[in-house]
């Protein structure tokens, strides 16, 4: 399982999701508002951790996880890899279910399959999260859980922070026409409604889960987060970032390109293999999901990016449009055997 980052630009800004997603969310919470949750009332709360050939990662995780002051009733491990030294890793953990299948799933099967496993076990509750992720407190799980409760949401993120250097935020946020890189200049907005940097840290009601699905398998490695945050939002559920309550991940910024720092950027995989699954899986996205601002946005970025920054490189320009395509009609690549 490769690590399956967001790319911002595919997150739509404030001023467009303030349509019909919003208020479906609102017409639901308002209905929802005077009901007991008992997923709030009496968690029970399953994490459900991804893992691919990061035993040493893993071993800080699961130690950050039975420190949280509110007691996680299991942690799932679903194992991508099934090495010894994984396996070693989890044998420390009373409380982990280790889930070793035959077949690498990636980080989107991987997810779908650990969310069910947790909904199957009776949770109400499901805590997701990579191995090369990590909550930044021991009051983390607490934290998101008060938050569900003070703003009657169904699901909550933490503030995905650089591991390195938490003074800084894993990923760009966008905000109308700026990207914002700097961790307090978003946490003094206190939530983001309808927006979450899912798959890091995010805490889902169950009652969400039925209605949003899990995660689609075929977006192996990239797309998968900002596929089901759509689903998410068609399906009313409502959800948001609590940005006083944080998670700790490696910085994307190798990824990212700058063309006008701070207003417009691209994102480039360093890796073939996840710069392919990148772009076809965009492809499907904007299509899927009608993101034709976002499409108007990469037509104007990446030709720049291939012809002026990368100096005349038609052959990637090419590549990039052929791979959108291909995405667009639904031409997944398949999964490597494993």
């Amino acid at each position: 399982m490769q690590t399956a980052e967001v790319d911002r630009s595919l997150i739509p800004s404030s001023r467009e999701t303030r349509n019909g997603a919003l208020a479906a969310v609102r017409c639901d919470s308002a209905d929802r508002a005077a009901e007991t949750n008992p997923a709030i009332d009496t968690p029970r709360v399953v994490a459900v951790v991804v893992s691919y050939r990061r035993h040493d990662q893993l071993a800080t995780l699961l130690d950050a996880l039975e420190r949280q002051s509110v007691a996680l009733e299991r942690i799932v491990v679903v194992d991508n890899d099934g090495t010894r030294e994984t396996a070693n890793v989890i044998q420390q953990h009373p409380i982990v279910e280790h889930i070793n299948g035959r077949k690498n799933l990636g980080g989107a099967g991987g997810f779908a399959y650990g969310m069910l496993h947790a909904l199957a076990e009776g949770a109400n509750l499901v805590w997701v999260m990579d191995d090369d992720g990590c909550p930044a407190g021991d009051d983390t799980l607490a934290g998101l859980i008060a938050g569900l409760r003070s703003r009657n949401w169904d699901a909550a993120s933490p503030l995905v922070v650089d591991a390195e250097d938490p003074a800084k935020l894993a990923f760009p946020l966008r905000v109308g026409l700026k990207f914002l890189s700097r961790t307090a200049s978003v946490r003094s907005r206190g939530v983001i409604p309808l927006f979450a940097h899912l798959f890091n840290g995010l805490l889902i009601s169950s009652d969400a889960l039925m209605r949003a699905g899990v995660p689609d398998m075929r977006l192996a490695i990239r797309g998968d987060e900002v596929d089901f945050m759509h689903r998410m939002r068609r399906a009313g559920v409502s959800f948001g970032t609590l940005a006083t309550v944080e998670f700790r991940h490696p910085s994307s910024n190798a990824e990212i390109v700058p063309l006008i720092p701070g207003v417009l950027h691209v994102v480039w995989p360093r890796d073939s293999v996840k710069r392919e699954r990148f772009f076809v899986n965009r492809g499907y996205l904007i299509r899927t999901h009608r993101l034709w601002i976002v499409l108007l946005r990469d037509l104007v970025c990446y030709p720049w990016f291939f012809l002026v920054t990368r100096r005349g490189d038609a052959l990637g320009l090419a590549q990039w449009i052929a791979q959108l395509w291909r995405g667009s009609r639904l031409r997944f690549i398949s999964s490597r055997p494993g």
